[in-house]
């Protein structure tokens, strides 16, 4: 659990240093309302995005992890695919018909940035995308045309787009909560139970081990009881009228 919980510190990590090098492209002036990044600042967001993708791969994989040392909770999980782990995690997991489509472009993101091998060549571009600037790949088509899995048609081949880094960053987080309850509704507690640890009184405490939230200086001798009554009055506001 603590390497998953450093994963998922350096993913947010990440996430905040995507966000400064996208904030570079803002508008500088009044005079200069549609600035444009220069290639540094481009090549900044490219490495920022980068960095971000290459940790969210080693988030996953310190989750599928802990799910592996619970194997008697979760069952027997893959090994040596994060593709085929999320694919087994899907029904297993939170809000997976949002979720899962997102996991899956983050991981296929990563693959065309970090398996140059088993993928086409691409390109890299930033492009506006609903007012935030992105990074896409860009390729071309093989010799019969075709685009590889998970892109969509672009005008010089194919292209595949950064998905959104909050909503990747949400969409692994929210799978803790599937995650942890189940591990803690199955964890051996019989140990735990026969623990025979108190907590020691102090003299600041009086009776039943409960502190004194009183000014230092004062005792506290007696325990008082406060019952609250409500009485209701009920007046007649008309006289009855005369019966013949």
């Amino acid at each position: 659990m603590a390497d998953l919980e450093e994963s998922l510190k350096s993913l947010l990590q990440k996430r905040d240093l995507i966000q400064t090098a996208r904030g570079a492209f803002g508008p500088v002036s009044v005079y200069y309302p549609n600035a444009h990044p220069t290639p540094r600042q481009q090549e900044a967001l490219f490495n920022a995005t980068h960095d971000f993708f290459h940790t969210y791969y080693s988030a996953v994989s310190a989750l599928l992890s802990v799910i592996r040392r619970h194997a008697d909770t979760f069952g027997e999980a893959p090994t040596h695919s994060i593709a085929r782990f999320l694919t087994w995690w899907k029904p297993k997991g939170l809000f997976m018909e949002d979720a899962y489509p997102l996991l899956e472009k983050a991981r296929a993101f990563r693959a065309f940035l970090d398996h140059k091998e088993s993928h086409p060549p691409y390109t890299w571009q930033t492009v506006d995308n609903n007012g935030l600037t992105k990074i896409m790949l860009v390729g071309s088509p093989n010799a019969k045309g075709g685009i590889p899995e998970g892109t969509a048609k672009h005008p010089t081949g194919w292209a595949i787009m950064a998905p959104d880094e909050d909503l990747v960053v949400s969409a692994l987080a929210v799978q803790l909560n599937a995650l942890i309850p189940e591990i803690g509704a199955n964890a051996d507690i019989a140990r735990a139970l026969n623990c025979t640890w108190e907590a020691k009184a102090t003299a600041d405490d009086v009776g039943h081990g409960y502190p004194v939230f009183a000014h230092r200086e004062v005792t506290v001798s007696d325990i008082y009881k406060r019952t609250v009554t409500t009485q209701v009055t009920v007046e007649r506001q008309s006289a009855p009228s005369d019966e013949p």
